[in-house]
């Protein structure tokens, strides 16, 4: 089943194949590196910025909100804490790591329409979150960001927009 694509702009959906596409590659290659280190939401959205470029995608640093009411059905959701995501120009958002979870397929919600309104309440943005050390060690994030980047290259054989770290 496909998603519906009716609010989304063409742009996005490509962007969206392109990276399901370029995730399913980077599942099939080995891994040659020596010093293993879990990959997380922060250092997967910082290597697509940097790959893809800010003109293409914003970073987004929050955190899943907890509780949500449906601004229209009243239902209550319940979430989790501390994520980073990203945006698209359209204000649509491209989750790759999808609540703690290495998906092949990023989570995709569009800008409109009604279903996308409860999602997208989950999704708060606040950069005050990542600066706990204890929950955001900018030096690993770093090291894993850059390493998927070098990953990505790898598969696609594009080269990065940015080499610059997306703090």
């Amino acid at each position: 089943m496909y998603p519906k694509f009716e609010y989304f702009t063409e742009e996005d959906v490509d962007l969206y194949y392109e990276m399901c596409a370029t995730f399913h590659k980077l599942h099939l290659i080995k891994t040659n590196r020596k010093k293993l280190f879990s990959v997380n939401c922060h250092s997967i959205c910082r290597a697509l910025v940097m790959f893809y470029g800010t003109d293409t995608l914003t970073l987004c640093d929050g955190y899943i909100s907890e509780v949500v009411v449906h601004p229209r059905s009243k239902e209550k959701v319940h979430g989790m804490g501390i994520h980073s995501w990203l945006k698209t120009n359209a204000g649509s958002i491209l989750d790759p790591y999808p609540v703690g979870m290495y998906s092949v397929c990023p989570v995709f919600v569009a800008n409109a329409g009604d279903e996308s309104e409860i999602i997208k309440a989950r999704y708060v943005e606040d950069p005050s979150q990542l600066d706990d050390p204890e929950f955001f060690d900018v030096d690993s994030v770093s090291e894993q960001a850059y390493y998927q980047v070098a990953r990505l290259e790898e598969v696609t054989g594009k080269t990065r927009a940015s080499s610059t770290w997306i703090s």
